[in-house]
């Protein structure tokens, strides 16, 4: 079994452009906030989908007889498929850091069928677009994305309606061009302002739910897993293993005569010990595995995947490390192993209890000591041979 160094690098707050600076936290909240947007983003799609396409209806009444009312129907059909292909792919799709650049593809392709359909109108009205192209970018604004896509999207879309605009459409008056330009920067400016703030906001309030959760499941003076968080691990864990047959593992373990440094030496030399301590089995513990203090001076690892003689070579290799540590202050700290596997009757209560029977037997067997019920029965049968 190889043990690994972990490193835990700390969160940056900074924000750029209404997104953390530090990447790995950004896609974390990306997949948060996308995780509960689907819910009615899926449905949404259809629905929208569905309204697009029933605007033929209208098409048909004022186009009835003209030949591109076939472009029409053949517009909002494609993008009404492609609205139900994205709703398909949504339910499958994993990989959710993607989803901002399928909204954006959408988005656009929806400001071009928009363009398609209002200029093949025989006498399209330039003003109704300009309302039609302001709901757009409201909806655009809707959708969750990135801030940034937002705005770049909103600016080119604009951008590119009114360069064509006078192009397709004749005798545009001057005023009412000027003025919906001017009224659609500023739907632009109030959206990205009112988005940007959103954004930053929902980020700041992300962090916050973090820390209150990390404060509910951690404990205050090591910073790993407290007992609750342990409990809940545990339980997620037997019941894996269960289901798929898979090894679990359990090394529950203390400090030996911890009594005696604290009086010694005093309970912040003996708050020292237990944090060095903690350091120490993080460096060579995986990420998969569960870390918790379960009480004063006693740890419990849970090892997903891990049979009974690897949870043994961890045990003996932390307690080989503890004891050739160099504790500041205190010349000697040892710890006393109890390791255990799940067995196939066993509950969270009789897992833990088969380790902590196996930890009373490392203390008297000397402390400093790993003891499995293989080494346990092994001790037993030499003491009754003397």
């Amino acid at each position: 079994m190889i043990f690994m160094k972990r490193d835990n690098k700390s969160d940056k707050l900074s924000l750029y452009l209404a997104e953390f600076c530090n990447r790995q936290l950004e896609r974390e909240y990306f997949y948060h906030e996308m995780h509960d947007a689907l819910r009615y983003i899926k449905p949404l799609c259809i629905v929208l989908g569905a309204l697009y396409l029933l605007f033929f209806i209208p098409d048909y009444i004022f186009m009835k007889g003209s030949p591109n009312l076939k472009i029409i129907f053949i517009g909002r059909v494609s993008f009404f498929i492609l609205i139900i292909f994205l709703s398909i792919k949504l339910r499958k799709l994993k990989r959710l850091h993607i989803l901002s650049y399928c909204f954006t593809i959408y988005e656009l392709l929806l400001f071009v069928s928009f363009m398609i359909i209002a200029f093949v109108y025989e006498s399209p009205t330039f003003l109704l677009l300009c309302f039609s192209l302001i709901i757009i970018i409201l909806a655009i604004f809707t959708i969750p994305n990135r801030w940034i896509f937002m705005v770049t999207t909103s600016l080119f879309i604009s951008f590119s309606f009114f360069l064509l605009s006078p192009i397709f459409i004749e005798n545009i008056d001057f005023l009412q061009f000027s003025a919906s330009i001017i009224y659609t920067l500023i739907a632009i400016v109030i959206c990205s302002f009112s988005s940007y703030r959103i954004n930053c906001h929902n980020r700041m309030q992300y962090i916050v739910e973090r820390k209150l959760e990390k404060l509910s499941s951690t404990d205050h003076l090591t910073e790993i897993c407290n007992r609750l968080k342990f409990d809940t691990e545990l339980d997620k864990w037997i019941r894996y293993s269960i289901r798929y047959k898979s090894d679990l593992s359990l090394i529950l373990f203390d400090i030996d005569h911890f009594k005696i440094i604290n009086d010694q030496y005093g309970h912040l030399q003996g708050d020292k010990v237990i944090i060095d301590i903690v350091n120490i089995v993080n460096r060579y513990i995986r990420d998969t595995d569960v870390f918790a203090r379960w009480g004063g001076e006693e740890f419990i690892v849970l090892l997903p995947g891990t049979n009974i003689i690897e949870a043994e070579e961890l045990a003996t290799f932390l307690r080989k490390k503890i004891a050739k540590h160099n504790f500041s202050r205190v010349p000697k700290v040892t710890c006393s192993f109890g390791v255990v596997s799940l067995e196939k009757d066993d509950d969270k209560i009789s897992f833990i209890a088969r380790a902590d029977k196996l930890l009373y037997a490392a203390k008297e067997a000397g402390r400093n000591t790993v003891m499995t019920q293989f080494m346990l029965e092994n001790l037993q049968i030499h003491e009754l041979e003397q």
